[in-house]
């Protein structure tokens, strides 16, 4: 397996080249997402235009129709779909935003529930939610593939953001590293307004999954055992992580692993972000996975994965440096 560096959030992570990957990225409420490429500029603002024509093409009771607000902006190659989802009220509109910033870069950027308390639409109403995304839009940098950014910012699929990227940001990269079992990294900065789980709680809600599938368990069928491999703490990119590793062991003979570093962090903070490095393996047999290799190389391969983990210079304002939160 060959392996490459990779930049995610604030981090540098060692994951395996050429295997499928999955990027989550969001801001806030904002679900970001980088569209197929190539994509020609004429492709994008088709597609953009589609966003658009299924709103407007829809009546509403009481507008126009449920097309609520559009911008098209060709010199700058961005566009804003303001929507709503249901014809009978003014609740809940849907956001789009558009970028186009090279046939490599194209994102789509989506809020599928504005706050606006059932107000009927106005620009004053959409203005503060277009500042707020444009803020962070601002500071999309696009990445040449596979370059390694070296400058200030938080990176996501294709790209870095630089200077503010807003309460709730997080970027998640999963690599299926053979079928059914994946490799991750989470990474979640300024968040407000949620709870912070640690990874005891995290490990106290498997295993009473594990407990109860096991009591529902019949004629030797169902979970047999569960069992902690590992519970320590660890170092995970400077901070202190705990890290647990779990096994299940099914009735049939299948076998299931679970491995998990994990950073709390704190609340309103670029420096005290939560983090999470993860390995799952299948939970259930099936036709299209592998065989499970050893105990051993599974555990070689997590040990390895971990203290690739590092901060990315120049990734924080003024140089500064990620720390554990008190």
């Amino acid at each position: 397996m060959s392996w490459c560096t990779q930049a995610v959030g604030r981090l540098l992570i060692d994951l395996p080249r050429g295997r499928p990957q999955r990027w989550i990225q969001s801001f806030d409420a904002a679900a970001v997402r980088r569209l197929h490429r190539p994509m020609a500029q004429a492709t994008f603002w088709v597609g953009v235009e589609g966003v658009r024509a299924h709103y407007a093409g829809r009546p509403h009771r009481q507008h126009d129709s449920c097309l609520a607000h559009h911008e098209r902006h060709e010199a700058e190659s961005e566009a804003v779909v303001i929507g709503y989802a249901s014809p009978h009220s003014f609740w809940a509109p849907e956001l789009w935003r558009f970028v186009h910033r090279g046939a490599q870069h194209a994102y789509e950027w989506k809020v599928t529930a504005l706050d606006t308390e059932n107000q009927p639409p106005s620009p004053e109403l959409w203005g503060p939610h277009l500042r707020a995304s444009q803020a962070v839009l601002a500071g999309l940098q696009p990445l040449p593939e596979g370059e390694l950014p070296r400058t200030e910012g938080l990176c996501l699929d294709g790209a870095c953001i630089a200077g503010d990227t807003g309460p709730n940001a997080q970027v998640a990269l999963t690599v299926e590293i053979a079928p059914g079992t994946h490799l991750g990294v989470g990474y979640q900065e300024n968040r407000r307004g949620c709870i912070l789980n640690t990874a005891a709680q995290l490990l106290q809600a498997e295993q009473v999954r594990a407990e109860a599938a096991q009591a529902q368990a019949q004629d030797g069928q169902g979970l047999r055992d569960f069992a902690l491999l590992r519970w320590r703490e660890c170092p995970l990119g400077g901070l202190t992580a705990q890290e647990f590793i779990t096994r299940s062991r099914w009735g049939d003979g299948h076998v299931q692993y679970r491995f998990m570093a994990w950073v709390s962090g704190g609340l309103d903070s670029l420096l005290t972000p939560t983090l999470a490095v993860h390995l799952t393996t299948p939970a259930r047999p099936g036709q299209a996975l592998a065989d499970l290799p050893p105990e051993s190389d599974l555990l070689a391969l997590w040990d390895s994965v971990l203290p690739s983990v590092q901060q990315r210079p120049h990734a924080l304002p003024g140089n500064q440096r990620l720390r554990d939160a008190v």
